[in-house]
Formats: structure tokens, C-alpha cells, sequence
């Protein structure tokens, strides 16, 4: 899904932002599991930020701190495919 107008890139971020807050607490566990998502969101939200403050953000920028998120995704989806969380066809579809 590309997301090119601005009205979807703020639905997207506030989305996450109110699934975000409505977390009470982050185990130790989940949050080594989500370390390498967490690493490679916090790098988009850099990119973002960067734009927002100076404007001389690249599109290599952005595209670089995406490929990482979706390789993050990537990444959890086999995990939860080994551990039963999620199965083939689905994984493949919920993260491509």
C-alpha cells in the first residue's frame, strides 16, 4: 500500500498513536521480541520528524527507514509462522 497523500500518512501515524496508548505495559519478553520493529519504526518516525523540522528529508530517506519496517514485518511474520501465531498464505498477505 503506498501511501501518497498526506491525509493517509496522518490517519496511519494517529492510528498507531491511539493503538499505542492504549497499551498499559510492555513485558521484558515482548519487548525484546518487538526490539527490531521498534528499532526500525522509531527510524521512519527520525525520517518524518527530520521532514517535518528541516524539509530535507530524501525519498531514498523515507524509502530506506520503509524497507527496514517491512523487513522487520517480514521478519515477525516467519516468527509467528514457527511459533503457530500465523499460517502461510495469510503471513505472506498480512505482511507483504
Amino acid at each position: 500500500m503506498a501511501t501518497m497523500h498526506d491525509t493517509e500518512a496522518r490517519e496511519v501515524i494517529h492510528h498507531t498513536a491511539m493503538q499505542l496508548a492504549a497499551l498499559e505495559f510492555i513485558d521484558p519478553h515482548a519487548a525484546k521480541d518487538l526490539s527490531e520493529m521498534t528499532e526500525a519504526m522509531v527510524n521512519l518516525f527520525v525520517v518524518v520528524f527530520y521532514q517535518a523540522e528541516t524539509g530535507r528529508a530524501t525519498r531514498s530517506d523515507f524509502r530506506e527507514a520503509m524497507t527496514a519496517v517491512r523487513q522487520a514485518l517480514l521478519q515477525y511474520a516467519e516468527q509467528l509462522k514457527c511459533h503457530g501465531g500465523i499460517s502461510g498464505k495469510g503471513a505472506n498477505e498480512a505482511w507483504s
